[in-house]
């Protein structure tokens, strides 16, 4: 049996996942984001060009109960379950609709559309700025299941997560524990060995979810896009603004999930084989690292996957984004707005669908493109700050690279029209009380399905770990889903080691001795002189 598959895969198990360094891998760059939806904006929204009404102030607690009484409105039979999560009390109307949203309820940040809003009289700048809102405000970090009081839920050794979906994706702290909610992976995963060869894009580990890994990327899409129509439809100055904002936001999921490298966990055995290698060859000259820095295996392989990543969107966002959108974009024109909204839900289900098959040959072009830096031993790139060129290796592998991201570009360039002109299609019908009710409910009935997968999910995983999770070290330079890399050490090398050198040593003295014989062998010994004739 040919051990070295097993033995990759295997590491891969280790890994759980993409992002279980504490450094961030997010998705598209800022460039990508801005250029995507700007030029989406441009085709697809009729009053592109019209300035923005911003008033003095917009009343956000006043959004907060609109959108409470409209969901409670058209719950129905369900109204009990969201007003449980989201009682009549405004003081809570914020963290209630967080909840709901999977968002994060730290209440020191301070997300976009429910506790500010930055509204600019350029539509396009704004829609544009806000597609970049979700990787700086926080929203989707450090999932912490918290109390009514706001106070951490806590075991013996640390918090609980709100959703251990987390732990699968990055870890509950760092920028890393927002991955989850930036991905989106195959609806059918598994994590047997043999995929990650014949089916790498499904080939995906998860430690604390059974048959996870769970993303949401195309849920965080969908719901942002549906509070960006409750927004429309709200009768008060600077709903405009609050509505763009969700949209941005709708935006920036959509383009994430339309990105080759968040639809796939690990995507080639290259990545780990090198991971691999390198780990060994450490592990051999440090002595197994008691005589030098050693990164574990799991760290080892993340650090691989994380610098193929960042390098991978940097090379794609520093080669000019705006080039690989469609000239012209086309902006499609709905007959009803039932129409309109299948053709926006569609647009966000089936961006990962799209993007999918290119993940595997991304990270396999990224392998061979890189240069050999990126996959040295111990070496890490930071999020951003670095030219991409500087880590060119391959020139082919590099083209065809720079290829699959135009590809995925253009796709996510065409969902985003899609979606904005399905908003501007909108925009009339939801201002109706028909309409509202109809997104209202289809809101309510997603998300109260979605709290409760989350609900059952977070009892599982109590029930097994009521020590919660324990928040990383201080002081230390690089735990994994920490803060950095604690020392690692095994003594298993120095066995490995003493091993191979006592069979060299064997080898050696038998080679000496053979030697000595077959030396022996061609001189007669004086002691054994033939007897005498006769």
């Amino acid at each position: 049996m040919n051990r070295i598959p097993v033995l990759l895969c295997g590491l891969c198990a280790l890994c759980g996942g993409i992002l279980l360094s504490p450094r961030p891998a997010l998705a598209w760059g800022a460039r990508t984001h801005s250029e995507v939806t700007a030029a989406a904006a441009r085709a697809a929204l009729p009053d592109a060009a019209e300035p923005l009404v911003c008033p003095p102030g917009i009343d956000l607690g006043a959004f907060l109960r609109h959108v409470r009484a409209t969901l409670s409105e058209a719950a129905g039979e369900r109204r009990a379950g969201l007003v449980r999560g989201w009682p009549d009390e405004p003081a809570r109307d914020a963290a209630a609709l967080r909840d709901l949203l999977d968002l994060t309820l730290d209440p020191a940040r301070r997300v976009h559309g429910i506790d500010l809003v930055e509204c600019v009289p350029d539509r396009v700048a704004l829609l544009a700025a806000e597609a970049n809102r979700p990787d700086r405000d926080g929203r989707n970090l450090e999932r912490v299941a918290r109390g009514r009081d706001g106070q951490a839920i806590m075991g013996t050794k640390g918090p609980h997560p709100a959703d251990p979906a987390v732990l699968d994706m990055g870890g509950l702290w760092g920028l890393a524990s927002q991955a989850h909610a930036h991905y989106q992976l195959a609806p059918d995963p598994t994590s047997s060995p043999i995929a990650l060869w014949t089916d790498p894009s499904r080939f995906a580990v998860a430690t604390a979810v059974p048959g996870g890994p769970v993303t949401l990327g195309t849920e965080m899409a969908r719901a942002h896009f549906l509070m960006s129509l409750l927004a429309a439809g709200w009768d008060a100055p600077g709903s405009d603004a609050v509505a763009l904002t969700w949209l941005g936001a709708a935006l920036h999921y959509v383009e994430d999930t339309s990105d080759p490298v968040h639809v796939v966990q690990v995507g080639s055995p290259c990545v780990v084989g090198h991971a691999l290698s390198g780990f060994v060859v450490r592990a051999l000259a440090t002595q197994g690292g008691y005589l030098g820095e050693l990164k574990s295996p799991v760290a080892a392989a993340t650090d691989a996957i994380s610098n193929l990543h960042l390098w991978t969107e940097e090379s794609w966002d520093a080669a000019g984004p705006g080039g690989c959108v469609p000239r012209p974009l086309a902006a499609p024109a709905f007959a009803t707005p039932a129409a309109a909204l299948d053709a926006a839900l569609a647009a966000i289900d089936g961006a990962d669908d799209r993007a999918r098959p290119s993940g595997p040959g991304t990270y396999a072009a990224a392998c061979r493109a890189a240069s050999p830096d990126l996959l040295r031993h111990g070496f890490s790139l930071p999020d951003g700050g670095f030219d991409p060129a500087a880590y060119r290796g391959d020139p082919e592998a590099t083209m065809r690279l720079l290829a699959i991201g135009c590809e995925a570009t253009a796709a996510a360039a065409v969902a985003s029209a899609t979606v904005v002109s399905a908003f501007a299609a909108l925009e009339g019908w939801v201002r109706t009380p028909e309409g509202r009710t109809a997104v209202a409910r289809l809101l309510a009935a997603e998300r109260l399905d979605a709290v409760a997968a989350r609900e059952a999910r977070l009892a599982a995983w109590v029930a097994e770990h009521p020590e919660g999770v324990a928040p990383p070290a201080v002081g230390t330079a690089g735990t994994t889903g920490a803060a950095g890399a604690q020392p690692f050490r095994t003594p298993w090398v120095i066995v490995v080691e003493a091993g191979l050198l006592a069979a060299v040593v064997m080898v050696v003295r038998r080679g000496i001795r053979r030697a000595g014989r077959r030396a022996g062998g061609a001189t007669p010994s004086p002691s054994r002189s033939p007897p005498p004739s006769g």
